[in-house]
């Protein structure tokens, strides 16, 4: 893992205590998913804070349960204990509405046998009126209590003012600079999770074979040789007809910003099933947001009796676009080529801040314009082309009538441009402009 050498803050409770939103309050931003349904966070969540000069790594971990039947709250449980280890403070979050419950008892022997600092927090605090029942949790035996509202904000600046007094002062070098962001994308229940997880050699992300495990976009770091990779698990997206609770919308929505502030996308699908029309939707969202794309292939140890070229051609057959792009046959269950996976990033990003000489472009064009002349009212008449920026390739050409192209014209100057160069992996846009 990465920021080893960061104080390291976890974000305990019992379920429904409001410590998602106490999480999203103290770093500012919306990243772990909030509802009201019991058990919402599932993984742990993480994000490296900076307040007054001084760096920390928070973990949001999801709500504990000592008695834990059912498989997926057995295993986030074992996500907390993990976090319980790794940190060096810890945030306890109670309900000040709800009392000291059973469930805030049970976590006490624990809290007490890591032999960390403890920051107890009274959450949802709301009012004045509320401030009197914080007393109660002194009996908790764990020192004062802070009284907050992460909702509102009530509270909060003074527990940060008191946590950045307890860090280590010897922890909080500046982090290592990431190379890339890769986003794990695709359906539910393809195989996400257990591909990072496989990757990493450790249970990083709960993995369960019920369809939604995942609900937050967990952030994980990855290191081959020199070079440190931040890996972005998501939750499956689905398509809207199949959308039907609350918690599927936030879900999709954290799976999107994902893609969109990634580098690359890892778009799996899974092997046994082939490709579907949902698979196809989320490719084609990746393109639109201008991210370079990689198809994996995964549970290829499943599938039998097809060869990878028969099965390449019927992804080929549902839409040709994918042939500009990467496929790569990979197993999470044995490991089977996700370090190529890694491999072909470095690939892929480079064909996308490739810079072609604008000479060149426009000595390409000319032989273009030889031949697109059909399906216009009037000839096109091509006058000049430059590439305006990268990541993705984006290329303005001056036309005598933007309105005489049509989308076979663009998929014509597109196919001829990956011909003559590498743009294997990464969109291409290209736009015009009328000559005046």
């Amino acid at each position: 893992m990465v920021h080893t050498n960061l104080s390291t803050v976890s974000i305990v409770g019992r379920p429904n205590v409001g410590k998602s939103t106490l999480f999203n309050r103290i770093i500012g931003r919306r990243k772990a998913v909030v509802h009201e349904t019991s058990g919402t966070t599932r993984d742990s969540v993480e994000y490296l804070c900076e307040k007054d000069d001084k760096r920390f790594r928070l973990i949001d971990t999801g709500g504990f349960l000592k008695k834990s039947s059912d498989k997926i709250s057995i295993l986030v449980k074992r996500q907390i204990e993990k976090a319980f280890g790794e940190s060096d403070i810890l945030f306890f979050v109670c309900d000040v509405k709800m009392g000291i419950t059973t469930q805030d008892e049970e976590l006490l022997p624990i809290l007490r046998a890591e032999d960390k600092k403890v920051f107890l927090i009274v959450n949802k605090v709301d009012n004045r009126k509320l401030e009197d029942d914080v007393y109660d949790f002194y009996q908790l035996g764990l020192g004062k209590p802070y009284p907050v509202s992460a909702v509102h904000g009530r509270g909060v600046d003074e527990l940060l003012e008191d946590l950045l007094t307890a860090l280590n002062p010897d922890k909080g070098s500046t982090p290592e600079k990431i190379v890339h962001k890769i986003a794990i994308t695709g359906r539910p229940n393809v195989g996400k999770s257990s591909f990072i997880n496989t990757l990493l050699e450790e249970e990083r992300v709960i993995v369960d074979s019920i369809p939604g495990t995942t609900r937050d976009s967990i952030d994980t770091y990855f290191r081959k040789g020199n070079d440190l990779y931040l890996l972005i698990d998501t939750a499956g997206i689905r398509h809207k007809r199949k959308v039907k609770e609350a918690l599927d919308v936030y879900s999709m929505s954290r799976s999107r910003e994902a893609i969109e502030r990634s580098d690359v996308s890892f778009l799996l699908i899974d092997g046994y099933d082939g490709l579907r029309n949902d698979d196809v939707r989320i490719f084609n969202y990746i393109l639109e947001c201008g991210k370079c794309c990689i198809l994996v292939v995964n549970k290829w140890d499943l599938v039998k009796n097809i060869q990878m070229a028969d099965y390449q051609n019927e992804i080929l057959r549902k839409t040709h676009t994918i042939a500009s792009y990467p496929i790569i046959f990979a197993s999470a269950k044995t490991g089977r080529n996700l370090l190529s996976c890694i491999d072909m990033v470095k690939l892929v990003i480079a064909n996308s801040e490739q810079t072609i000489q604008t000479h060149k472009l426009n000595k390409l064009l000319e032989m273009i314009s030889r031949h697109i002349v059909f399906g216009a009212k009037r000839r096109i008449k091509f006058y000049y082309m430059v590439q305006t920026s990268v990541s993705p390739p984006t290329f303005l050409i001056f036309v005598n009538n933007p309105r005489d192209i049509k989308e076979e014209h663009t998929n014509y100057i597109e196919g001829i441009l990956r011909k003559e160069y590498m743009f294997l992996g990464t969109p291409i846009k290209i736009q015009y402009r009328g000559k005046r």
